[in-house]
């Protein structure tokens, strides 16, 4: 998954998910497999996955603006 800026956060820059009870990790990301952004929640101690949901709305525009895209 290609990181980008904004709320959600690069693989290389992990930020807890702001709506996270336990400090689970959010990351948004473009996926090549998927061939859409994707936003993850992972584990924060062994990183594995949590979830996944089809990127929208303002994590969606936050990433594109990083990637320098209207």
């Amino acid at each position: 998954m290609d990181g980008g800026g904004g709320r959600g956060s690069s693989p290389d820059r992990p930020q807890p998910d702001p709506r996270s009870q336990t400090g689970a990790i959010r990351l948004v990301g473009y996926s090549p497999s998927a061939g859409f952004v994707l936003t993850v929640i992972t584990d924060p101690v062994d990183k594995a996955g949590i979830t996944a949901w089809k990127t929208r709305g303002a994590d969606l525009r936050d990433y594109l603006k990083g990637q320098g895209r209207p």
